[in-house]
């Protein structure tokens, strides 16, 4: 495994929340899996009360549904450290 194959962590910044649900800020925390293409989002629930998670087939699912057109902007978490020293995903 190469560092290409490790998960890698974003968040979901939406600046204008057109749906009037999640509100605006950081909405959720998401995992996308390179080698399946898989991708989970962590809800935070803040403005609904309700936290949730997801799964969705890939990060082209996730911009289409949740982006809103570049309502919300995915944006890769930096400066993590993984299990394996030697290995720091940007």
């Amino acid at each position: 495994m190469v560092a290409e194959d490790l998960p890698r962590v974003f968040a979901l910044d939406r600046h204008i929340d057109v749906s009037g649900v999640s509100g605006t800020g950081l909405v959720a925390f998401g995992t996308w899996y390179p080698v399946t293409e898989k991708v989970t989002l962590s809800w935070l629930g803040e403005s609904t009360g309700h936290p949730a998670v997801g799964v969705y087939d890939s990060l082209a699912a996730v911009t289409a549904i949740h982006c809103h057109g570049g309502a919300t902007e995915l944006v890769w978490l930096t400066g993590v450290t993984w299990l394996r020293r030697d290995l720091e995903v940007p």
